[in-house]
């Protein structure tokens, strides 16, 4: 590769723009005369000189939108300035005998070396966009000025660019110049761009401040908190690392429960479902850990899901059967009992005035169908390991959400792989994709590598401007109910399903406790046994203290998003709960207990 092209701009006015491989054929030259009008984009240069400059030049830009960016240096006296600036207009721009000008750029008295990108694209726009293509590398700009005491002006400029690929050389075309002239632009692009243009017009320690505001603007880590020192908070970091870092086989199909003849000992059970305090683990006792299929053949006729599905019942049953016994009942928390535990709290969220006010009867039916689905074969162990072990489905699924994608993809496979149990053969096409897109996407936000993004978007797309909006009804209903809204608490809604064993009534929060901590249990074994890196090292069955687990878990991941949620939905009767559970965690460490339950008095 040959060195990089160069402009120089000769005594008589001509500027050249030539590369080592044609050193002397210019690109591009344009004549400037002293007192006419010329078009040119790119450069222009300023210098204090005035008397040494006899005329005014005018150039005209073709430019139609506006775009300035600004480099000031001072030194140490505070009397000389330079300016770097980017200059787009359709205005005619008037070069006072002061000043020379050769495009958008200024330079004042002494030499420069300036290195940004961001002036670099627009500073050679004059070269035209077919001459060369710029990349956002790395770019070296370096300005001469020398002035005779004459009435010419005697400029020589050098530009020097590396590219890191040769290909680069014979593109024609300014990739940066093209994106520069796009008009789609992300939400967050318009963001920098606002707060780059308020930078140019703010006091030193403003822009200071902004330029820090930027910083943090580009990062791919926008809503997740900071946390504290491993030694500071070890059970937070090893839930973290465990449940949000992105670093099997299918079990045996069960024989179904029969489900025509429901015991009367079940039927009982099933008529406090619409209740919070319904106790899931009598139901699991009850039907020999087949909760699911029953829970779920009570809650769907509840909500007309086979008349939405068109669909029998005996359909919906079969499907049920099918979707539980791929659940593992060798899980101690994921289980079925998990999944009937979640479509629990879903349908008793779907049923709160507001929440039933914001979703239409497809939501209703993918909320329900997402909660069934959510953790079907859960192989009990976290995206982590599975990542961490090189498992087929972290291969499939590129590290990526790779449960959650497969709870999802396996549901339907399953649904349509026999006709007896497809619950959707019936559906029209569109109403099925619809039906289909929000199940998926309910089930991904299980996931909790973008736990703080789902909270933090439904805060401040529905609860800061429900808020605002006072006690004006139709303001609040017009915010619940549009289309990206009703995604947001759809998300919002299953999430908290999903993790509301903090909110159950104690007994049960024990309970679940437990089942979490004894799964967490015997992964940290088979990584040790593996030598595989130990995720969650607290989660040691010899050392861990459940009560500063479960203290941890509520302060990072349930609290603020029960708090939204509440503010939402209205669910006192659960954040009482919650209160109650934390106090009896606390207590429980004060105590140094690092069980279940509080030592039997001596």
């Amino acid at each position: 590769m040959g060195c990089a092209p160069s402009i120089h701009v000769s005594q008589s006015g001509v500027i050249y723009c030539r590369d080592s491989d044609e050193s002397n054929s210019p690109h591009q030259t344009t004549t400037i005369s002293q007192g006419t009008a010329t078009t040119l984009h790119g450069l222009f240069i300023k210098t204090d000189a005035a008397d040494t400059i006899p005329s005014v030049i005018a150039y005209q830009s073709r430019h139609t939108r506006t775009n300035s960016l600004r480099e000031r240096r001072e030194n140490s006296c505070g009397h000389m300035c330079t300016e770097a600036e980017t200059q787009t207009s359709s205005t005619s721009v008037k070069v006072s005998a002061a000043e020379e000008r050769l495009g958008p750029m200024r330079l004042t008295q002494e030499p420069i070396q300036v290195e940004s990108c961001l002036v670099i694209l627009c500073m050679f726009e004059f070269v035209a966009s077919k001459v060369w293509s710029l990349a956002p590398l790395s770019l070296s700009l370096s300005l001469s000025l020398s002035l005779s005491l004459s009435l010419s002006l005697s400029l020589s400029l050098s530009l020097s660019l590396s590219l890191s690929a040769p290909s680069l050389q014979n593109r024609r075309y300014s990739s940066m110049a093209r994106i520069h002239s796009m008009t789609i632009e992300a939400p967050i692009t318009k963001v920098i761009n606002i707060i780059n243009a308020a930078q140019e017009s703010s006091p030193v320690t403003v822009a200071e401040a902004l330029d820090r505001v930027l910083e943090i603007l580009r990062t791919t880590e926008l809503y997740s908190p900071q946390l504290a020192s491993k030694e500071d908070d070890p059970h937070t970091n090893d839930l973290v690392g465990g449940l949000m870092s992105v670093n099997m086989s299918q079990s045996q199909l069960a024989v179904p429960v029969p489900l025509n003849d429901i015991p009367s000992s079940i039927a009982e059970l099933l008529n406090e479902e619409e209740c919070w305090e319904f106790n899931i683990l009598e139901l699991e006792a009850a039907t020999h850990k087949r909760p699911l299929s029953y829970l779920g053949l009570k809650i769907f006729s509840a909500f007309g899901v086979c008349e939405f599905l068109n669909c029998t019942e005996a359909t919906l049953r079969s499907w049920l059967q099918v979707i539980e016994a791929n659940y593992h009942a060798s899980n101690s928390y994921h289980n079925s009992t998990h999944a009937a535990d979640v479509l629990h709290a879903t349908a008793y969220f779907l049923r709160k005035d507001r929440v039933k006010g914001s979703l239409d009867q497809l939501d209703e039916v993918a909320a329900l169908l997402a909660a069934t689905v959510h953790d079907v074969d859960h192989p009990g162990r976290t995206n982590s390991f599975l990542c961490n072990a090189g498992s087929d489905l972290a291969i499939l699924y590129n590290d990526t959400a790779v449960l959650e994608s497969h709870h999802a993809a396996l549901a339907f496979q399953l649904t349509v792989r026999d006709s007896k149990c497809n619950i959707f053969k019936n559906m029209e096409r569109t109403q099925f994709r619809t039906l289909r897109q929000a199940i998926i996407d309910m089930v991904l936000a299980t996931e909790m590598t973008r736990h703080f993004e789902h909270v933090n978007k439904f805060v401040n797309s529905i609860n800061k401007p429900m808020s605002s909006e006072g006690s004006d009804c139709e303001g609040q209903a017009s915010i619940r109910n549009s289309p990206e809204n009703r995604l947001l608490i759809k998300r919002m809604l299953i999430k908290c399903a999903d993790v509301a064993n903090p909110c159950r009534p104690l007994e049960l929060c024990i309970e679940w406790a437990g089942r979490i901590s004894e799964e967490y249990f015997a992964q940290t074994d088979e990584e040790k046994r593996q030598g595989l890196p130990v995720v969650m090292p607290v989660f040691d069955r010899n050392t861990c203290s459940i009560p500063k687990s479960q203290i941890s878990f509520i302060d990072y991941f349930i609290t603020d998003m029960f708090d939204a949620w509440d503010a939402f939905a209205s669910l006192p009767g659960l954040m009482e709960n919650l209160a109650e559970n934390y106090k009896y965690w606390k207590n429980l460490d004060e105590m140094k207990c690092k069980s279940l339950r509080p030592p039997p008095p001596p």
